[in-house]
């Protein structure tokens, strides 16, 4: 009498091996996914000599870095490249850069949540938008123009959200302090508690 066995199970073998292809698709899914997030979707220059470069990402981060100053721009008939830009979430400014000029950074189809600007001098009106949630002041920013940051807060203020953004500065109070803070420099704004939170405590604006 014959005995007959089952040498393997082709049906487990198959599933094992669906599950194989689906986490190699997943991890390739995720790499691809971080690479898009390296690699601009859009860029270009906020000056004529291309001293002052942005870049924006998928992720809807927009990056301005250089060592010059930006133009100033009107935003009426000389439009600042990054004024139809659509999809900004976060701005961030390097600290090489000199001066984010008036009309530098303002959107027509974006509402960015969070600004970090780190350059020298802000000029007056240099940005225009709701920061919804945040703004940070880095440690290089050496003075800040009147209006600078016109438009923050607006949701709020117009009882559309229900938290203000918070305004922050890298530094102690004693270094804000030294900051050079045009009159009505504030204006338009609208910020959490109405004060700059620093790494040592509160200062009232």
């Amino acid at each position: 009498m014959a005995l007959f066995g089952v040498r393997e199970n082709k049906c487990f073998e198959n599933i094992s091996d669906l599950n194989d292809l689906k986490k190699q698709v997943t991890d390739l899914s995720e790499r691809v996914s971080k690479l898009e997030n390296t690699i601009p979707i859009e860029s270009g220059y906020l000056n004529d000599d291309g001293t002052v470069a942005w870049k924006l990402y998928k992720s809807g981060n927009l990056e301005i870095t250089g060592t010059g100053s930006t133009k100033p721009y009107d935003n009426k008939t000389n439009f600042s490249p990054l004024y139809n830009l659509k999809n900004v979430n976060d701005v961030s400014v390097a600290s090489g850069v000199i001066l984010v000029n008036s009309g530098a950074v303002a959107f027509a189809n974006s509402e960015p949540i969070t600004l970090d600007v780190d350059c020298k001098t802000i000029a007056g009106e240099a940005f225009k938008g709701d920061y919804a949630t945040s703004i940070q002041i880095g440690k290089n920013v050496t003075m800040i123009g009147e209006n600078a940051f016109y438009g923050t807060g607006s949701k709020y203020h117009a009882g559309i959200t229900q938290n203000a953004p918070t305004l922050y500065y890298a530094g102690t109070k004693a270094e804000w302090a030294k900051i050079t803070l045009t009159e009505g420099w504030s204006a338009g704004t609208y910020f959490d508690g109405n004060h700059v939170v620093c790494t040592d405590g509160n200062v009232a604006i």
